[in-house]
């Protein structure tokens, strides 16, 4: 992988199988958060999930409008 883009994509990631990813993308400095969980978690823990991605939002310090 080359350089980083200006706006790094930041996985959340769940099981143990994403370790291996998870590591990698980590050593290339991109955020990386760990949620225990199942597939297609955010059904059964939707502010588990959603707080994740909020602690990756403040890692690559982008915090989005709320739209009316």
């Amino acid at each position: 992988m080359g350089t980083l883009p200006a706006l790094l994509p930041s996985p959340l990631l769940g099981p143990a199988t994403w370790q291996p990813v998870s590591a990698a993308l980590s050593q290339r400095g991109w955020p990386v958060r760990t949620l225990p969980g199942q597939h297609l978690h955010m059904l059964v823990d939707p502010d588990g999930v959603a707080a994740g991605v909020d602690t990756l939002l403040d890692a690559i310090g982008v915090r989005p409008t709320r739209r009316t």
